[in-house]
């Protein structure tokens, strides 16, 4: 039952996508490190996918649908809206796209 009433200690390594963490985590990560004093975190920004098990992430963060492994638990925070867009000059060359592939 101690460890029940015990804070958060030790180093917490979160992998996230540069864009998400400039605009949504980092503004939060001073209310977390006053929330959680004794942890640490070590904040990778990169938008290349990774394997977390395999480079010691704790925690990853990504756009994109969860992927299909037993190794991994996937909670999804929420969903992100997809926009296509095309310049003016590309679709006067190119014709406007019938599929988004």
């Amino acid at each position: 039952m101690s460890r029940l009433n015990t804070e958060p200690k030790g180093i917490l390594k979160i992998n996230d996508p540069m864009s998400f963490g400039t605009m949504h985590l980092a503004p939060a990560i001073a209310d977390f490190m006053v929330q959680y004093p004794d942890l640490t975190l070590q904040v990778t920004l990169d938008d290349r996918f990774v394997d977390p098990i395999q480079e010691g992430f704790d925690a990853i963060i990504r756009i994109a649908e969860p992927p299909n492994t037993a190794s991994l638990v996937v909670h999804p925070i929420t969903k992100v809206k997809s926009l296509m867009c095309a310049a003016p000059s590309y679709l006067a060359k190119y014709n406007t796209p019938k599929h988004p592939l």
